[in-house]
């Protein structure tokens, strides 16, 4: 798999990866991000910020009760899940 680096330098809000601990299996655990036209699984950005709270317009988060059926990781070419 391919990693890909976050849009911006890291900032002080915690990682997907941190978030969906805190949040597993609910409906607000984010399962992926769009950024510039493009999606990304929570794998390939689970080391990306969460940026909850920039004040410049940076990636956003897709929830698990979005609607992103047919959504695919520009990374992996996975579906978001």
């Amino acid at each position: 798999m391919n990693t890909i680096s976050a849009p911006y330098p890291q900032n002080d809000c915690e990682t997907v990866a941190e978030y969906n601990r805190k949040h597993v299996g609910k409906a607000w655990s984010i399962v992926g991000m769009t950024w510039q036209g493009s999606a990304y699984c929570r794998r390939c950005v689970a080391e990306w910020p969460t940026y909850e709270h920039d004040l410049v317009e940076g990636p956003i988060p897709v929830f698990a009760s979005d609607e992103y059926d047919e959504l695919v990781c520009d990374t992996c070419h996975e579906y978001l899940w």
